[in-house]
């Protein structure tokens, strides 16, 4: 195991090596995602199936049709919450969460199960779900649940875990990150059992995803789908008001292409500061990330996924930076056009020849950077906290009633940085 360890660091660390390897890498993910594409594109054509915010929500009050969930006001919602801490969970969802009502958490991993180790099997997964449904029901009779809030995949959870916490009368929604990528189904796309979030879709009663694309798959393993972007937190991604001492940053482990993606931008005289595992600039803690979008003049975007340069998603930084206050330059995607004015609230590049040509331009027009800055802070902040984002969804269930959660820590963008 040291060995192939030792063996994959020398390859990253070999261009020559490791950028042909990339590229096949990418093919190949590529070619798997078209197969999965034509496989849902079939199914839901010959079950005419099509997502909508509308049909998701009669669809979603038929299946809690019988089950005792009054509307709750906020401070009286009662939430089970499963996820193990991935780097940046554990900052941002509790503070997301705290609000709403009584909130219990519960880290897989913090309590001896890990489906990253060698051994994990069936036998673990069974072991896993039980646990989770005792721990449920002990919460449960404490005090009613209203919400079980979930992060997981079928390659850690049983459907029947999920399935008996639904039958306690808890509204269950699992929130899937990587929809558009080959985590979706785990496997071919054509095995019977899928596993990653597929394989959970019909036991959960909503499957908030972040890609829209991702909708009619869900459609097509008969769950209910709800299309929402992802998140960020005021109390962590606000803006410092630091001098801007960086010119153009870029953020992010130093994984499938994004390494050339930096490299092939200082070839073209781009001075981009890179930081992550992986780079120069090395680890990133939360608080790191801020003061460096709180630092830079452009706060660079890479919407790719994984190896390809050609499959692209919805990522992170796209309500992190702006929310921070910082001007964010990024990889235009028809799905950030779902939250976003392109040109107005955040900065899109089609190619490497328009990124070098929009680096430039903002570089010498710091004031319109500026005032898409301000313009995508504004809308982050009012719009896109994680709070607000499960507050949707409570709300899209008709769990929760009443005034608007209220967010704590808000900041406002007042003045222009230092330059």
């Amino acid at each position: 195991m040291n060995l192939a360890k030792s063996i994959k660091r020398a390859i990253r660390k070999t261009p020559w090596l490791i950028e042909p390897i990339t590229h096949w890498r990418g093919r190949r993910l590529e070619r798997y995602m078209r197969a999965e594409e034509a496989y849902y594109a079939a199914r839901c054509t010959s079950g005419g199936l099509a997502y909508s915010f509308e049909s998701s929500r009669r669809l979603l009050a038929e299946r809690l049709r019988g089950r005792d969930l009054s509307p709750k006001p906020v401070g009286a919602v009662n939430v089970f919450a499963l996820f193990t801490d991935g780097g940046w969970e554990y900052e941002h969802w509790p503070r997301a969460w705290d609000g709403f009502g009584r909130v219990e958490y519960l880290d897989w991993r913090a309590n001896g199960f890990d489906e990253r180790s060698p051994g994990w099997g069936p036998e673990q997964r069974r072991r896993l779900s039980d646990f989770v449904v005792d721990r449920v029901l002990e919460a449960h009779r404490r005090s009613p649940l209203d919400v079980f809030f979930a992060h997981v995949s079928a390659d850690m959870l049983e459907p029947r875990a999920v399935q008996a916490i639904a039958a306690m009368g808890i509204f269950t929604f699992n929130l899937g990150l990587d929809d558009l990528s080959a985590c979706f189904r785990g496997g071919r796309p054509t095995d019977e059992r899928p596993g990653g979030t597929a394989g959970l879709a019909s036991a959960f009663d909503l499957n908030v995803t972040t890609g829209r694309r991702a909708c009619e798959k869900y459609l097509a393993e008969g769950g209910v789908p709800l299309y929402l972007g992802q998140g960020a937190t005021l109390q962590i991604n606000r803006p410092l008001g630091l001098p801007l001492d960086i010119d153009v940053s870029f953020v992010g482990n130093a994984m499938g292409t994004r390494w050339m993606f930096v490299r092939d931008l200082r070839r073209r005289g781009v001075h981009v500061q890179a930081f992550g595992n992986g780079f120069p600039g090395g680890h990133v803690t939360s608080q790191r990330l801020v003061e460096i979008h709180n630092r830079s003049r452009i706060n660079l975007g890479d919407a790719s996924i994984g190896d390809s340069p050609n499959l692209l998603c919805l990522k992170a930084r796209d309500f992190e930076a702006p929310m921070s206050g910082g001007f964010y330059l990024t990889r235009y995607t028809p799905e950030l056009a779902d939250w976003y004015e392109i040109g107005k609230e955040v900065a899109c590049y089609t190619s490497l020849d328009d990124l070098v040509e929009k680096i430039g331009y903002y570089l010498s027009h710091p004031g319109e950077a500026e005032a898409i800055a301000r313009a995508g802070h504004a809308r982050a902040v009012r719009e896109y906290t994680w709070k607000r984002r499960f507050e949707t969804v409570l709300r899209f269930a008709g769990v929760l009633a009443g005034e608007r959660a209220v967010e704590a820590g808000a900041v406002a963008r007042v003045g222009s940085p230092v330059a």
